[in-house]
C-alpha cells in the first residue's frame, strides 16, 4: 500500500539481499492508498526467516521481514470446524459455567454480593485496559493516512453512545409497559382495603411475599391486567369496587 501523497512505481524486489523477478497485480504503479500484490518465485523454506526489500523507481526502499515463513491457511471445512470449537470454548462454555453459579449467588448475603460485584468490576477493568492496549497496538500498525488512534477513540465513543441509546430505549419501553398497567398496580401501591361485591381477588407476588388483595380494576378485562406480568388471576369475574 502506498501511504504517501505521491504516486510510486515498483522497480525491483530483493529477497535476502538478492534481486528476484516479480509480477505485480493489478500493476506496479501505486497512487495514494493504492494497493498491489507482488508474486515472487522464490524457493522459500518453511520456518526460516526472510528479508524482503522493495525498491521504487526513485531509489526509495521499503523493508519487510518475515520472521517465520509459513504457508497462508486456506479456508475449508477443517478450519471452519476449528473456529467453531474456539467459539464454543470461548463464548458458550464460560457462559454455561457462569450460570451454574446462579443458585449459590442467590443465597449470598450482602457482603458476598459486594465481593462478587467488586471481582466483576475488577475483571472488566482489566479487560478494558487490555483491549485498549491491543487496540492502540493495532492502530499504530495502520498506515498514517487512516489515523488509527483517532479511529480507535471515535469507534469506542460511538460504541458507548450506541449502547447507552439502546439501554435508554429499553428503559423507556419498560416504563411505558408498566404505565399501561397502572390500573392494576395501583391496588398494591396504596394498600387500600378494597372489597368486591362478589369477592373477586387476584394474587400479587413481590419480594418472595404473596399478598391476597381484592381486584380494583373496573371496566377492563382481567386478562389484560394479568398479562402485564405483575399479577396471577384467581377469579375472572369483574365487579365494581367500593373502598372504605
Amino acid at each position: 500500500m502506498n501511504d504517501g501523497p505521491d504516486p510510486v512505481s515498483i522497480a525491483q524486489v530483493q529477497v535476502d539481499d538478492a534481486y528476484w523477478q516479480f509480477t505485480a497485480a493489478p500493476n506496479d504503479k501505486l497512487t495514494h492508498l493504492g494497493q498491489t500484490t507482488l508474486t515472487i518465485p522464490y524457493p522459500w523454506v518453511e520456518g526460516e526467516p526472510h528479508h524482503i526489500k522493495v525498491v521504487t523507481s526513485t531509489g526509495t526502499t521499503f523493508d519487510y521481514e518475515i520472521t517465520i515463513a509459513l504457508e497462508t491457511p486456506r479456508p475449508g471445512l477443517r478450519y471452519l470446524g476449528v473456529f467453531a470449537l474456539i467459539g464454543l470454548y470461548v463464548g458458550v462454555i464460560p457462559v454455561a459455567i457462569g450460570l451454574l453459579w446462579f443458585p449459590m449467588m442467590s443465597r449470598l448475603g450482602r457482603r458476598g454480593l459486594d465481593f462478587a460485584l467488586a471481582l466483576t468490576v475488577g475483571l472488566l477493568t482489566f479487560l478494558v485496559i487490555d483491549a485498549s492496549a491491543e487496540g492502540l497496538e493495532a492502530a499504530q500498525a495502520l498506515p498514517g493516512s487512516y489515523q488509527g488512534t483517532t479511529l480507535l477513540v471515535m469507534s469506542s465513543g460511538a460504541a458507548y453512545l450506541t449502547l447507552t441509546a439502546v439501554a435508554s430505549w429499553l428503559k423507556r419501553r419498560r416504563a411505558g409497559t408498566s404505565a399501561s398497567g397502572d390500573g392494576c398496580i395501583a391496588c398494591h401501591r396504596r394498600f387500600l382495603p378494597l372489597i368486591s361485591e362478589r369477592g373477586t381477588y387476584i394474587s400479587w407476588h413481590s419480594d418472595s411475599l404473596k399478598y391476597l388483595i381484592p381486584a380494583c380494576l373496573t371496566g377492563r378485562r382481567w386478562a389484560e391486567c394479568g398479562s402485564k406480568g405483575s399479577f396471577a388471576i384467581i377469579s375472572t369475574s369483574v365487579d365494581p369496587i367500593r373502598s372504605r
